[in-house]
Parts: C-alpha cells; structure tokens; sequence
C-alpha cells in the first residue's frame, strides 16, 4: 500500500480554494464530518468570519446521522470531509439533504478518484492527514516542514509535480542525515597489526558530498588522506565510510575536515595525519556573491605537522603542490 502524508500546508491550501469557491454567498451553517471534516471545517469558518460572514455557525455532524437537516430547509448547509473515498458518506448526507429540501455544498480536502486518475495510479493508495502524523523529528514531521516551505513561495501544494514532494524530501533527508547515527569508532574498530609498513597510506580523491549547515545547500569536493601506520592499519573503505559519518551532517568544512582527522587520530595508531579537502559551496555558487571559487582546509597532525619533508610528500601524492 502507497502511503501518502497530507500536509498543513495542502489542508490551508484547500481550505483557501473552498473559501473562493462560497465567497459571496450566504452560508447559515458549515459542518465538519466527524471526525475527519471537523478541522478543516473549522479552518473554513475563521476564514470566513474574518473576510465575509461573521455569523456563520460551525457544527459537528457524525456520519449515516439522519436528521442533522431537520432545522435546515431552504437553508444553505456547506458540509465538509477530509477524503471522499468510496462516497458512501457524502450520498448518504446528499440524500438527506434532498428529503429536507437543503442547499447543500459539500466540500473535501482529498478526492480519492480524482487523485487515482489524476496520476494514473493503479495501485491502494492511503491518504495520512495531518492529525495523524508523528512530529517533526519524523518523516512525516518532515514531509509537513518541506509543505510548509513549498507554501510559503506560494506554490501549488496539489499540482501533479509537487503531490508527492514532501514525501519524497522526508525520504532524501534520512540519506543526508545518516551520518549522525553513524559512530567513528564503530567504523574504525577493526585494524590490522603490520610491524613492518610505516610508510605513508595516501586515499587521494574521496569524493564529498555535504550539506552546508548556514543555508542548507550541498557542498561537492574531493578529500585527500593520508596517515604514517604506527604498527597500525585499517581498511580502505573504513577511510570512506569515516568521511561518510561526518559529511552526512549539517557541516561547515573547517569542522568537517577537523572531524575527519582528529576522529583517525584517536581511534587509530599512527605517527601523523593528513586531511584535504577541496570543495564548491553551493551556497555560495547560487546566491549572493555567486562564485563557483574551490575552498580548501586542511588538517595536520604529528609527523605531516612536525616534518615539512612528510608534508611536502604529502601535497605532492595529492597533487596539491
């Protein structure tokens, strides 16, 4: 079953589309279907108190409840859901309001059908609405964030590129998040004792991808690795994985690369470290001063700080000299 998460910001949107939809005419009583109906029904009528009809009640109707019309004849009842899915709720009411002779306006947040066709979609789908949903530190808490921000430069929540967008950036963020439930030295826990090699170990072209934490935009580069073994060694892809831990973070690159070589130095035996990192802050690329400029840091310790013959090695196998 595909599930779908309803943002705050998609009810707002369609509860601005229904106040459009009944402005100049006169509404006596708007009810919300329990329990569903009841929020954005309430949502419908602060909108309209404070535009147009300040005397509109709000009621709360319970579904297949006859006589919830009997004091309505000739009035103009606007009833209101969250989803119209097999419909049987809505003619019931339809019904109902035809016997007492009711205008009837009916109003829902969802219209299951018509997102079926609308995509082309085959497959069970269940709709989540806000009131159903976990927090923020969620991915569904995210889903409503990214809405938020999506309403906010005033795009249409419910057009067919933008339906599943908040879902899909939930999704996206457990990939770029993963770093902090990643653990160095978890990653470097397993090392290999070799005597006789103390030479450098360079990993030259780690590719670096990151996420500048000051605006949220990726940072794309390259770190270059180097340690001097101390009758220590680990494997390649430990090395990856312990840039991955750190990248996978909101970061600055001072801090990240700093991360990088501090978390080696204390999980791992070695006569020195050496990390750098060449990157393009997309930040910086997109807004403001817009320069495409490579921005490097690095970190020394013990012999690549202490020994300029090691460093110079250093920058030459990285080609940084």
């Amino acid at each position: 079953m595909k599930k779908i998460n309803i943002s705050w910001a998609i009810i707002e949107a369609r509860v601005a589309d229904f106040q459009k939809a009944l402005f100049g005419k006169p509404v006596d009583v708007v009810m919300g279907i329990a329990r569903g109906g009841i929020i954005p029904a309430s949502m419908l009528v602060q909108r309209m108190s404070v535009t147009f009809l300040e005397d509109t009640q709000l009621k709360t109707v319970d579904p297949f409840v006859a006589g919830c019309f009997d004091n309505y004849a000739g009035k103009h009842v606007v009833l209101v859901d969250d989803i119209a899915d097999t419909g049987a709720t809505l003619k019931f009411f339809q019904k109902e309001a035809e016997k007492k002779e009711v205008n009837l306006s009916v109003l829902v947040v969802v219209d299951k059908d018509a997102y079926l066709a609308r995509k082309k979609c085959t497959e069970n789908v269940w709709f989540i609405f806000p009131w159903e949903q976990p927090h923020l530190d969620s991915p569904g808490g995210r889903a409503q964030a990214t809405a938020a921000i999506l309403r906010s430069i005033n795009e249409d929540l419910l057009r067919e590129g933008l339906v599943e967008t908040p879902e899909r950036v939930a999704k996206m963020w457990d990939e770029l998040s993963s770093g902090y439930s990643l653990r160095p030295e978890e990653i470097l826990a397993k090392k290999f004792s070799d005597e006789d090699y103390d030479e450098m170990v360079v990993l030259k072209d780690i590719k670096l991808f990151s996420m500048c934490e000051h605006h949220m935009l990726p940072i794309i580069g390259r770190v270059h690795f180097a340690y001097i073994p101390d009758k220590e060694i680990v494997g390649v892809s430990k090395i990856v994985r312990l840039v991955n831990c750190f990248a996978k973070r909101l970061q600055i690159q001072e801090r990240l690369t700093m991360q990088i070589g501090k978390a080696f130095d204390k999980n791992v035996k070695t006569k020195g470290v050496g990390v750098i990192i060449e990157a393009t802050h997309l930040c910086m690329l997109l807004r403001g001063v817009k320069q495409d400029a490579v921005f490097k840091t690095s970190f020394l310790s013990g012999e690549f700080r202490e020994s300029s013959s090691t460093r110079m090695e250093f920058l030459k196998l990285t080609g940084q000299e």
